[in-house]
């Protein structure tokens, strides 16, 4: 009650709900107030105010390995209502769906509907107030819904002193323990006017809910509204979960074991006491869950399997130990951690230092102190340092390229060396030498390459680098070459960049127009051999030579005999034309008059074959006819030896 005043009364009514976290919002759940005067039966209805709301995970003993830690939301509500009668009893009262089936304390058979065999409607007994419709319940399609929690007031004519009931404070988790281990819950209480508060254990209440005809749009009519929920065999208003659990009056310490697992509903009521006199009281559903821990699966600790630091002194421990819940706040007596150097930790997923490398024994105890706790060992290696390092120049194509290798190790030598060279996602290369060395073909192209290093620790690194190859100056397209006496020669070279930029030099300079060109002329009439040094402006170099013989001319030679053994001298037998611009035929034949050979190259010639198979060995008739760079016409006929 806030205030009286001229046969005006106000009062602020509070209520908690508390829904499991899966299960929707409260007011699927939750009916409204009602206010209904028990002289004439006459009752108005007041909707519910939601304050707050907050979730809150069940209290979970470490040693029953649920699966999930079990979450509940809480929701405060309040509604104000002002009473305009003098003199009169009111009953507040509203109801919330549903309890826990399968309770296995309260003798739920009693209470709850069948749809194929619904009982009659009992009559109205005298002086009996009409009870509350029933809230919408989630369950109301699925089977018996006469489980519901109602919770009822009766609002006594004022008297002049004001006086506010007791509300619960305690915590609102739903304790889980272990059959036939020992508990301990606090159940606790606040009076707003000071009163004293004394704990008892209570009835639970529930209403009745018949429903007249199955199926959407059933009509549904409430009796019995506030009656008692009756107890299985063995259990009993003064002991609603076996005889080894107690309920301290005074300090409402729920103690004591449970032989038997299932879900208990515990209804304890906080009874206000003022000067000694009874003046009211709050009842509260309390719901405790008993596991046979002997069937659960225990607790393990687990960790990785050994440690390795390779980079510094400090490593961080992950706890993979099960049961897990993430919702549940740890306490830190949950988890403990000993490093191996004389430190330890309480801190779930730890970050520790160390002093100096070696190798430290670690532990994880999870629960110790319990039961249930477990150990697991592993070893946590701290050998700082192992770092791969290497230097790669930009290089040339074709040209070797030497990978240097400058990893380091502090604690212990390098051991495994991995080179990896990529093209795009293709491995182009690879290499376990310590130092490496490559020819890049494809330019220009960037390469990614990477070095990974390990030491006798097992220390492991890795570093990567781009590299640009650039094209290097391809070799000369000819190499020994025939001139007729007077014939210039046109001399080119490429140095892989268009020549631009590329220094070039020819030596010796005799009869070269410009020795230091990509592209002199030859004028000479002296056998030589050229050499050719060609230097792009990336500083790729290019090495080569020719040699060049003269002959009188313009003409065509042949030799005289060949020996095809294939022995790379003197193989084939073709035409030297010498100041010849156009070769029109160079044809072989046997004694028979039959053609053996024919062409119109002259580096291509005899090899010594007909149709696939050896020629016999003798003389054979050669003629030959060319085009020299005059226009003259130049004919030719002979003969040649075979000899194998």
């Amino acid at each position: 009650m806030l205030s009286s005043l001229g046969g005006t009364t106000n009062y602020r009514f509070l209520y908690k709900i508390i829904i499991d976290c899966g299960s929707g919002n409260a007011n699927s759940f939750l009916d409204q107030l009602h206010i209904t005067d028990q002289n004439s039966n006459n009752s108005t209805k007041h909707d519910w105010i939601l304050d707050s709301s907050k979730k809150l995970t069940a209290q979970v003993d470490p040693c029953v390995a649920i699966p999930d830690a079990p979450c509940n939301t809480i929701y405060y509500f309040h509604s104000d209502v002002t009473i305009f009668a003098l003199g009169r009893t009111f009953v507040a009262a509203t109801t919330n769906c549903c309890r826990p089936f399968n309770l296995i304390n309260l003798a739920q058979g009693n209470n709850f509907m069948d749809y194929s065999n619904p009982p009659p409607t009992p009559p109205a007994s005298p002086g009996q107030f009409p009870p509350p419709s029933a809230p919408t319940c989630p369950f109301l399609s699925s089977g018996p819904i006469s489980n519901g929690i109602v919770n009822f007031l009766v609002i006594p004519p004022p008297t002049g002193n004001v006086n506010s009931l007791p509300v619960f404070n305690s915590d609102d988790s739903i304790p889980n323990i272990c059959i036939n281990e020992q508990i301990s819950h606090k159940i606790t209480a606040i009076d707003p006017d000071g009163d004293s508060i004394a704990y008892h254990l209570s009835m639970p209440k529930t209403y009745n809910v018949f429903i007249s005809t199955p199926g959407p749009g059933s009509g549904i009519t409430n009796y019995h509204a506030f009656s008692d929920l009756g107890f299985q065999s063995g259990y009993s208003e003064s002991e609603p979960a076996g005889p080894l659990l107690t309920l301290d009056p005074v300090t409402g310490l729920l103690t004591g074991k449970i032989s038997v697992a299932g879900t208990y509903d515990i209804a304890v009521s906080a009874v206000e006491y003022r000067a000694g006199i009874l003046l009211d009281s709050t009842v509260q559903d309390i719901y405790l869950t008993g596991y046979d821990c002997s069937v659960l699966p225990k607790p393990q600790a687990i960790t990785l399997d050994g440690f390795k630091s390779c980079s510094d002194f400090t490593l961080t421990f992950p706890d993979f130990s099960t049961p897990q819940y993430p919702d549940v706040l740890w306490n830190p007596t949950t988890v403990r951690w000993y490093f191996g150097d004389n430190d330890s930790s309480s801190d779930y997923t730890p970050t520790h230092t160390y002093a100096d490398t070696g190798a430290y024994p670690v532990r994880l105890i999870v629960f110790p102190g319990y039961h249930c706790a477990d150990t697991t060992n592993t070893i946590a290696l701290v050998y700082p340092f192992v770092n791969s390092q290497f230097s790669i120049p930009d290089s040339c194509s074709d040209q070797s390229v030497t990978f240097f290798n400058n990893s380091t190790s502090s604690s212990g030598k390098i051991t495994g060396t991995q080179w990896q060279v990529f093209s795009g996602k293709n491995l182009a290369f690879n290499s376990t030498d310590y130092n490496a060395n490559f020819n890049f073909s494809a330019a220009p192209k960037t390469y990614h390459v990477f070095l990974t290093v390990t030491n006798e620790k097992g220390c492991v690194s890795t570093d990567s680098q781009y590299v640009n190859i650039v094209k290097s100056p391809p070799p000369l397209s000819f190499h020994d070459t025939l001139l007729s006496y007077g014939a210039t020669l046109q001399l080119k070279v490429d140095d892989g960049n268009f020549n631009q930029g590329g220094q070039y030099l020819w030596t010796p300079v005799f009869g070269l127009s410009d020795p230091f060109s990509p592209d002199p002329i030859l004028n000479s009439t002296l056998d030589n051999t050229y050499y050719v040094t060609v230097t792009n402006k990336f500083g790729c170099v290019m090495n080569d030579s020719f040699t060049v013989k003269y002959y009188k001319g313009p003409d065509i030679y042949v030799p005289n005999a060949f020996t095809p053994n294939n022995d790379g001298i003197n193989d084939v037998f073709r035409p030297v034309d010498i100041g010849i611009s156009t070769l029109e035929y160079f044809n072989v034949y046997n004694r028979s008059g039959m053609m053996v050979f024919q062409t119109k190259e002259s580096t291509h010639g005899w090899d010594g074959n007909t149709n696939g198979r050896p020629a016999p060995i003798g003389t054979y008739v050669w003629e030959a006819k060319g085009i020299d760079y005059n226009g003259k016409t130049i004919f030719k006929k002979g003969t040649v030896v075979l000899i194998r």
